[in-house]
């Protein structure tokens, strides 16, 4: 059964202006939020497990790890593994975290990948080159 243009297609549904549950709540926890807060962290310094749980994982904010500052010796125009060594003996001396020594070899192999795309297009260039010159030197 087709339903004709403007007729809705449930006739017993929601009424027009009718609210949403979450808009409801919402506009409820703006009238009684810091009172219901209040009751969440009185519950939740009486002891009460589940009040803690809820007061920390919905009312407080997560906790972002920072990530540190680090000076590190660091020539980028050595070689790859030439870094990857000074990340590792920094490791090794206890100067940056292990967590902070495997970011920096990611990026250190982030420059490697990017400098061998360049390369590569620099290896075309010249292909193409060296064949436009054997071209140019073939009899016709």
């Amino acid at each position: 059964m087709t339903f004709q243009p403007g007729q809705s297609g449930n006739p017993a549904g929601k009424k027009p202006g009718t609210k949403n549950r979450k808009t409801i709540l919402l506009q409820e926890l703006e009238k009684d939020g810091s009172a219901l807060a209040a009751a969440i962290k009185a519950a939740a310094l009486a002891g009460d497990a589940s009040a803690m749980s809820l007061w920390l994982t919905r009312l407080e904010p997560a906790l972002c790890s920072r990530g540190e500052t680090v000076e590190i010796e660091l020539n980028v125009n050595a070689p790859i593994e030439d870094q990857i060594k000074a990340v590792m003996t920094a490791i090794a001396g206890a100067q940056i975290t292990v967590e902070t020594g495997s970011m920096l070899i990611n990026n250190i192999e982030k420059l490697a990948n990017i400098r061998a795309a360049q390369g590569s297009g620099d290896k075309e260039r010249a292909l193409i080159q060296a064949f436009r010159d054997l071209a140019t030197k073939l009899p016709v």
